[in-house]
């Protein structure tokens, strides 16, 4: 697996942070583009499948659950 560039700085330990960890791109393209939503009045509708794609990230019944999880989306949803 390819490892992030900011994962080479060692640390006091002298291991880098993250270094025994993986990461996965989540995408849910078959939603997307995000930007309309809004506009469109579906806002709820969008974090509804933002929150589910979290869960599923996290609970680990299909894979190890995420230790992590970044979302980002347009300010506008916020």
């Amino acid at each position: 697996m390819k490892r992030a560039s900011f994962l080479v700085a060692s640390k006091p330990d002298g291991r880098p942070d993250l270094v025994d960890e993986d990461f996965v791109y989540f995408g849910d393209q078959a939603n997307m583009p995000y930007g309309r939503y809004a506009a469109e009045g579906k806002a709820d509708f969008l974090r509804e499948l933002v929150t589910d794609d979290a869960r599923f990230l996290l609970d680990g019944a299909e894979h190890p659950p995420a230790k992590i999880v970044v979302i980002a989306m347009p300010q506008s949803m916020v």
